[in-house]
């Protein structure tokens, strides 16, 4: 969801910050985020959400190598369900070391098409 759609919630949901995303045709990065639950619900993946939050922060940060390893071990501690995001993450980290942003990255991945 958006971070316009989440706002329209309250604070009724638990959701998790997919990053921010850059699509076609549009200049400024948008926020997305995953819905996880209602707040109050017990998540059996908190271990692996906080994880993967840390990751996501190293990845911002241009941290990819510690970043892929966060991913990896959230992707690990979700067992047979894995986590799609994390993989989505980790090809982007392996990306990022084989051809490193150019130094005003902002963060975002940019989606080249539709």
């Amino acid at each position: 969801m958006s971070e316009a759609a989440l706002a329209l919630t309250g604070d009724a949901f638990l959701v998790r910050s997919l990053g921010r995303v850059r699509v076609v045709g549009k200049a400024e990065p948008l926020a997305i985020y995953e819905l996880l639950g209602r707040k109050g619900e017990t998540l059996a993946a908190s271990e692996a959400y906080a994880r993967y939050d840390k990751a996501l922060a190293d990845f911002i940060a241009r941290r990819f190598e510690e970043a892929r390893t966060g991913f990896r071990e959230a992707r690990g501690m979700r067992g047979e369900a894995g986590d799609g995001p994390s993989d989505f993450y980790i090809a982007q980290c392996e990306a990022m070391l084989a051809e490193p942003p150019p130094p005003d990255w902002d963060g975002a991945v940019t989606f080249a098409g539709k």
